[in-house]
């Protein structure tokens, strides 16, 4: 007990002094920690898909965002698909404005961000 306290004491001091020295440096508390353990400031800290709802059209469901600590390499997009009231889902869409389908490969590197395309159903059905 009396060591889970020590250790929670040393935690609570390490991270106090690097608020400090963030406080003192007038720079943002997360880039004074990442100087002070050493991370590459242009190297992204995690690579992945995040699934996003920017389509324009009210999604009730989207599938969770993959993330990844080890490093660059190929994910497979998920196959869950997001749900759309009157609406049916396409594929997804990257930044560059590539088509993105449901299982298919792609090369990661840092986070990459894929937007839902639906075309809007005929019928009047959910």
């Amino acid at each position: 007990m009396k060591r889970t306290i020590a250790i929670l004491l040393a935690l609570i001091c390490l991270l106090s002094s690097m608020y400090m020295i963030a406080l003192a440096a007038d720079e943002p508390i997360i880039d004074a920690i990442e100087d002070q353990i050493g991370l590459e400031e242009n190297k992204p800290k995690a690579y992945g898909i995040v699934y996003r709802r920017n389509s324009g059209v009210r999604t009730m469901y989207n599938p969770s965002t993959t993330v990844s600590f080890k490093g660059k390499g190929w994910a497979k997009v998920t196959k869950d698909k997001p749900i759309a009231v009157n609406h049916n889902f396409v594929c997804w869409k990257d930044k560059d404005g590539n088509l993105v389908y449901a299982g298919q490969e792609i090369y990661v590197d840092t986070i990459i961000y894929l937007d839902p395309v639906f075309s809007k159903k005929k019928d009047k059905d959910i």
